[in-house]
């Protein structure tokens, strides 16, 4: 995941401006690899990387460790709740891997942390509309192996983003898989 997540972080630095915020919260950002790449790129911004224990454990594996006196580790599960003081609560390619229920509790759980003027980017691959071949759709494949893993579509995740409060203001192609859905509080 780490390797595969460092060829994707130069697109999604250059598809979003992260420089209006002070503080990104990396919601099951596992070692660190998009926070660091952001936290490289914007070096006024302070991170907060939030995963399950035993994947934050061993400091020498976090890429944000290099950013000792900007980045925050914690612990915990997204599934219970995030961190709050975030500016942005970035989401990358986590939501595939839970089922609309468990994705739901996530933006749920943001929501419940964010201010008024907070904002959560989910960067995940997405479906096109319609039956055109796309490479989304073999990942959409790969994911059903993991219980309640799939890709969604625009329509899919605007859903998810209401039932939990937010609103979706934009959708961004990063010339890679993912695109990025930013959404505020409703």
């Amino acid at each position: 995941m780490t390797v595969q997540s460092k060829s994707q972080n130069a697109a999604i630095t250059a598809s979003y401006d992260f420089s209006w915020a002070g503080t990104v919260v990396d919601v099951g950002g596992g070692h660190g690899s998009t926070l660091a790449a952001v936290l490289m790129h914007y070096p006024t911004l302070k991170g907060v990387l939030i995963d399950l224990p035993e994947v934050v454990a061993n400091d020498s594996l976090l890429e944000t460790s290099k950013f000792p006196d900007r980045c925050q580790v914690v612990g915990g599960n997204a599934l219970e709740a995030v961190p709050t003081g975030g500016d942005i609560y970035m989401i990358k390619r986590v939501m595939m891997g839970f089922s609309d229920d468990d994705a739901r509790t996530i933006l749920r759980n943001c929501r419940a942390a964010m201010r008024a003027d907070s904002r959560v980017i989910v960067i995940d691959p997405m479906l096109p509309n319609g039956t055109e071949p796309h490479y989304n759709r073999l990942t959409d494949l790969l994911m059903l192996v993991v219980p309640g893993g799939r890709c969604r579509s625009e329509a899919e995740f605007r859903a998810l983003f209401n039932a939990a409060g937010l609103c979706v203001t934009q959708v961004i192609g990063t010339g890679t898989s993912n695109f990025i859905l930013e959404a505020i509080v409703r």
